[in-house]
C-alpha cells in the first residue's frame, strides 16, 4: 500500500499505529479526516508524543490565544 486513510476514530487510530510502529513507516502518505487525537487514553498520547518528539505541539496549552 502507498497510504493509509482514517476518518473519525479510523484517524485515531491511524495516529496511534503510525506512532507505534517498530519498523520504519510502511506509508508515503496518510490522510485522516474528521478525526482526533485520544487524549482520553494517557498511555496512547504518550506513544503518540514520543514519536513526534516534540516536534508538534499537540496539547491545548501550546494554543492558548488562539
Amino acid at each position: 500500500f502507498e497510504g493509509i486513510v482514517g476518518y473519525s476514530q479510523g484517524a485515531a487510530f491511524v495516529s496511534v499505529y503510525l506512532a507505534s510502529a517498530a519498523t520504519p513507516n510502511p506509508f508515503q502518505w496518510a490522510a485522516i479526516f474528521c478525526g482526533y487525537l485520544p487524549s482520553t487514553h494517557l498511555g496512547l498520547m504518550a506513544t503518540i508524543d514520543a514519536a513526534l518528539d516534540g516536534r508538534i505541539p499537540l496539547r491545548p496549552e501550546h494554543h492558548r490565544g488562539l
